[in-house]
């Protein structure tokens, strides 16, 4: 029988100095952050999604694309919003995704995605902290709204 070695998997956390460690206290502090990240060129072409890993007090361990070029929300896969969290040994997340159409009203099939990103989170001890929707000049805050 052959020998079967399998691929070792680790996880690798690069150093942050202090100084330049990132804090997000607040759903605008969150938009400005997130837009660094988006490209200015396609913001208004098609929907990314993008998961903010926060630690516990709200330092940002990372960021993460969970889905590109999405014509409707229904393409988000909650288990890799998960997954990067677990990994991260993240707290809490931000899920941010834009509007291309500009209208940042949350419609039916973004409430659902929030409900079943905060439940599978729940189950893993990880809060959702907020659920931004985004366009160039503006956000939408579920937790700004309270209906988180």
């Amino acid at each position: 029988m052959k020998s079967f070695r399998p691929n070792e998997v680790k996880l690798i956390y690069p150093t942050v100095k202090q100084a330049e460690q990132v804090r997000l206290v607040s759903p605008y502090e969150a938009f400005e952050f997130a837009l660094q990240f988006y490209d200015e060129d396609t913001i208004q072409h098609h929907i990314t999604t993008k998961v903010i890993l926060l630690s516990g007090n709200s330092t940002v361990l990372g960021v993460m694309t969970v889905s590109e070029s999405a014509h409707t929300y229904d393409i988000v896969e909650t288990k890799f919003i998960l997954q990067a969290a677990i990994l991260a040994n993240a707290k809490s997340i931000i899920v941010v995704s834009n509007s291309p159409s500009g209208d940042l009203e949350p419609n039916d099939a973004e409430k659902d995605l929030k409900n079943q990103i905060k439940l599978a989170a729940y189950l893993f001890d990880i809060e959702l902290a907020d659920y931004l929707l985004i366009n160039n000049e503006d956000y939408y805050s579920f937790a700004d709204n309270k209906v988180l």
